[in-house]
């Protein structure tokens, strides 16, 4: 063998270039990434209680849950947390475990047949912890303007960089969704005698948009739509609650004050010391986290040009 190789050098040569060539092409089509692709084999499972005490989130939903996920074979262990408003499952499966996947999916199941919940408990949320749910770009948006400007901001950045290539998904943090807050006057409700309940059914008896069935001839088919929906967030004001002593109209700016503003933070981010939001951006499975990060750049520099020139 080693005669053969030593009386064909041409041969030898170009063999020696073909296996070059190939390293060459294989590395610059290799994909660059800071974490790459792993799955653990743990799983994450959330539910929410409102107004719940750890206690009551304890006994009456992290037990029942507990019970029904510890008949699933193949698991490893698993840690609970009951917090107020909260409960959070880890599940680990068994790394000896012939198919994590149907074990996974055993524990999706064993979650979906606990039926026996309190009835304000929302459904539990399954995450599978994974290398690719770490953010690889983290961007901070702060400054001194008012806060619709900034989440302005967020959203046009948000649609943008969706669009980059092997960008998986963008998630807003610190962002305040807008909310119309009314403020009842405890005294004019009591001298109108008006209560709460009145108030809240008459607000949803204004806001809908409801179908109404279809209406059949014999030469077509119409559909039968309820359009009532505020058109401007404040229009809530003017809703009527019912008629006064005097028979005139009741309205809800009459006893309450009505404000569109933001909910209260779930989360607060700050960078240098001042709240901002923050976009965390993550990566499709086998993107190249360089070339998303180099375009990212690219968008965020085309925004300071644009918003610095608006100033």
């Amino acid at each position: 063998m080693i005669e053969f190789f030593l009386n064909k050098k041409v041969f030898v040569n170009l063999i020696t270039i073909l296996m070059i060539a190939f390293g060459i092409t294989a590395m610059l089509q290799l994909k660059r990434a800071s974490y790459p692709d792993v799955e653990f084999d743990i799983l994450k499972i959330t539910t929410t209680y409102p107004g719940a005490s750890a206690e009551d989130v304890e006994i009456n939903v992290t037990e029942k849950l507990e019970d029904e996920i510890e008949t699933v074979v193949d698991l490893d262990r698993t840690i609970s947390n009951s917090l107020e408003n909260l409960s959070i499952i880890y599940v680990w499966v068994d790394p000896d475990a012939q198919d994590p996947d149907e074990v996974k999916d055993e524990v999706r199941r064993a979650v979906d047949r606990v039926q026996d919940l309190p009835s304000v408990v929302e459904k539990p949320l399954i995450d599978e912890l994974k290398s690719s749910n770490v953010s690889v770009v983290e961007i901070a948006i702060s400054g001194e303007a008012d806060e619709s400007i900034l989440r302005k901001v967020a959203r046009d950045l948000e649609d943008e960089i969706k669009e980059v290539d092997g960008v998986g998904s963008v998630e807003k943090v610190g962002y305040r969704k807008q909310e119309v807050q009314v403020l009842l006057d405890p005294e004019h409700m009591e001298a109108n005698y008006v209560s709460i309940g009145e108030v809240i059914t008459a607000i949803a008896n204004r806001n809908i948009r409801a179908s109404g069935g279809t209406l059949e001839s014999f030469t077509n088919e119409k559909k039968i739509v309820t359009f009532s929906e505020f058109e401007n967030p404040l229009d809530v004001k003017d809703v009527i609650v019912r008629k006064n002593f005097q028979g005139n109209n009741l309205r809800l700016a009459d006893f309450s004050r009505v404000d569109y503003t933001y909910e209260d933070f779930d989360v607060i981010t700050r960078s240098n010391k001042r709240r901002n939001i923050n976009l965390q951006v993550r990566s499709q499975a086998n993107a190249d986290i360089i070339d998303i990060s180099q375009d990212i750049n690219k968008i965020i520099a085309q925004k300071k040009t644009v918003l610095q020139a608006q100033r």
